[in-house]
């Protein structure tokens, strides 16, 4: 059995107008993970050239590449988790 690195990820969703704070767990591999990027920066592209403003998608770039990475009980996977 082949253990692949894994990522895990937390998104923090606020609901329109509530207090209300939802945190989802994602756990992806690190070719799932790298996809995620890749698609967000190819969004952030297409709305540069809109000339839309990007900081919305920015910011989650950067929670996606600050997320501290944690290892996992099994040899060989990592997780990371964004706050």
């Amino acid at each position: 059995m082949q253990h692949e690195n894994k990522k895990h990820l937390k998104l923090k969703m606020l609901d329109r107008g509530k207090t209300l704070e939802e945190t989802r767990v994602i756990k992806l591999d690190k070719y799932d993970y790298k996809l995620i990027i890749n698609a967000l920066n190819e969004f952030r592209n297409m709305k540069i050239k809109e000339d839309i403003d990007t900081e919305i998608i920015d910011d989650l770039l950067m929670k996606l590449f600050d997320a501290p990475v944690e290892k996992s009980k099994f040899k060989g996977e990592r997780y990371i988790s964004a706050r």
